[in-house]
């Protein structure tokens, strides 16, 4: 079904019972996803953090880890010719309806797509219908990157984006991108959550409720 795919998580490895309650959750309700390899993350030992980087990172420097870490999983996979990359952080949550949902907006995807989001921030709902019932184009502004199918399109784009805007965290440089490329589509309801205790509560992370 994904032709020449791949699927990672990422996640650095001290905070292993974030992996084991993705796989868990990824053997409940998303095999069709295929086997998915554990990339470990990096962290302060592997990187320096440049003085330009968005300013949040003083606090929490493990965005601008995160944020590398995306980037190089992405020029990976254009270096190896993949077609369509998974790309799943360790909080990422799959909800039991993934694959009834899931497989219909991919199915239905226009050519040139770029992404395929399948959790975020804002409510699908008020997002523009490409298919009613089925599949909506995100429409700019939709922060989180736990869950997301590039096409190779896709991929090359957003690896340009982030060297472009080499000071924002990974899910705020996407949010922007989304609002310049309209190749973004999401299912017409979310089928990933993130795990509530990683998420900040200024993030508004859309949980079951879409």
């Amino acid at each position: 079904m994904f032709r020449d795919s791949r699927a990672i998580m990422l996640g650095p490895d001290h905070l292993s019972s974030r992996h084991e309650r993705f796989f868990a959750s990824l053997a409940a309700h998303a095999g069709i996803v295929g086997p998915v390899k554990w990339l470990p993350g990096t962290t302060g030992k592997h990187r320096v953090i440049p003085r330009n980087f968005n300013p949040l990172v003083r606090r929490s420097p493990h965005f601008y880890y995160a944020t590398a870490d995306y980037r190089d999983a992405l020029e990976k996979a254009i270096l190896d010719e993949v077609e369509h990359l998974f790309i799943f952080e360790d909080d990422c949550r799959f909800f039991p309806e993934f694959e009834e949902l899931f497989l219909p907006a991919f199915r239905n995807l226009p050519d040139g797509w770029m992404a395929l989001m399948m959790g975020g921030s804002r409510q699908t709902k008020k997002m523009p219908v490409v298919v009613p019932g089925v599949l909506r184009r995100v429409n700019g502004g939709c922060l989180a990157t736990h869950a997301i199918l590039w096409s190779r399109a896709g991929m090359i784009r957003a690896w340009n984006h982030l060297y472009e805007n080499g000071n924002l965290i990974v899910d705020q440089a996407f949010a922007g991108l989304q609002a310049i490329e309209p190749h973004f589509y999401a299912p017409d309801r979310w089928v990933t959550d993130q795990c509530p205790e990683a998420v900040p509560a200024s993030r508004e992370i859309t949980h079951a409720e879409c």
